[in-house]
C-alpha cells in the first residue's frame, strides 16, 4: 500500500518536468507560466530551490535545451535576488507580469541539490518519498497517517 499526502496550500513556484531539475514555473494571476533566463543566476536558483525543500541549485541556462520550450505566458523577468531571502516573492524583480518581449526559448531552469531526506513525488501531493543515499524509495507504511504527513 503506498500512502499519499496532500498539502493544502500549493507552492507559487515548481520545476517541470520536477521534482528536483526543470523548467521553471511561477503561479500567477490563477495560472502557471515561466520565468525568463534575464536576471536568473546562482542567487535566483538558490533561493528557489531553498524555498522546495533543497539546499541550493544551479540556474541560468535556457529551458528550452534540456527541458522542451514552455507555454503560457512569461510571467517573471529581470529578478535581483541576494541569495539569502526565502522566497523569491522577497527579490524586486524587474517585470513581474505578461512579458511580451521574450520567447519560451528563453525561459529559465535550474537544478536543485542538497534535498531534504523526504520529499512528495509531484511536489506538493503524492507519494511520499525518501532518499536512501543517491537512490529515491517510496515509503510504505500502514500505519502512517495524518500525524507523520504533518
Amino acid at each position: 500500500m503506498t500512502n499519499h499526502v496532500h498539502c493544502l496550500s500549493a507552492p507559487s513556484y515548481r520545476l517541470v518536468p520536477g521534482p528536483h531539475y526543470g523548467r521553471v514555473e511561477t503561479l500567477y494571476q490563477g495560472s502557471w507560466g515561466t520565468a525568463s533566463v534575464d536576471g536568473f543566476g546562482k542567487e535566483e536558483a538558490d533561493v528557489l530551490c531553498r524555498s522546495l525543500g533543497y539546499t541550493g541549485g544551479i540556474g541560468s541556462f535556457h529551458s528550452a535545451d534540456m527541458y522542451g520550450v514552455g507555454s503560457g505566458e512569461i510571467w517573471l523577468s529581470g529578478l535581483s535576488c541576494t541569495g539569502n531571502e526565502n522566497s523569491l516573492e522577497e527579490c524586486p524583480p524587474k517585470i513581474w507580469g505578461g512579458h511580451t518581449s521574450a520567447t519560451h526559448a528563453s525561459d529559465a531552469a535550474v537544478f536543485c541539490y542538497g534535498s531534504t531526506s523526504s520529499l512528495l513525488s509531484h511536489g506538493w501531493y503524492g507519494r511520499v518519498m525518501q532518499y536512501v543515499g543517491t537512490t529515491l524509495n517510496s515509503i510504505c507504511d500502514t500505519s502512517f497517517d495524518d500525524n507523520e504527513a504533518n
